[in-house]
């Protein structure tokens, strides 16, 4: 994540509105997508290693993409960038603490999500953390 926070802080404001390919949204608006899907999915991780299940549905993670999109569509870069650096520590603490048996507890969900089903926190922290991070990065880099 810290990455992401640092190509954001280079990137010239005048990109900040430029839409990107693969969300169609506007940079900002992926990047705070970002931020808030980082706590999210710190969350989630927590929650199925402590034995939580998950119910969602792929489909119902798209609809509050889509809603998120449309809420902070006219967000600006200051705003993105302090939500991004105040979530970092966080996520990190809260991923930190988690146990190699925690995160390897598996559960059964309909999600599937990237490159395939969410079976333990490893697989929340790997998919809908790292990998996802990555991809929105790539995005904007194309953008």
């Amino acid at each position: 994540m810290s990455g992401f926070i640092d190509f954001l802080s280079a990137l010239p404001a005048d990109k900040w509105s430029t839409s990107t390919d693969a969300e169609g949204w506007p940079v900002a608006v992926a990047a705070h997508h970002v931020a808030m899907g980082a706590r999210f999915t710190s969350d989630l991780a927590v929650h199925v290693a402590e034995g939580g299940e998950i119910t969602w549905t792929s489909e119902f993670i798209d609809s509050a993409n889509e809603q998120h999109a449309q809420a902070f569509a006219d967000i600006g870069a200051e705003e993105v960038l302090a939500a991004l650096k105040e979530q970092l520590p966080e996520v990190s603490a809260k991923i930190c603490r988690l146990s190699a048996e925690q995160l390897a507890r598996r559960v059964e969900t309909p999600m599937e999500y990237g490159s395939g089903p969410i079976h333990s926190g490893a697989d929340v922290i790997q998919k809908m953390l790292i990998d996802h991070i990555e991809g929105h990065l790539e995005s904007i880099k194309l953008s």
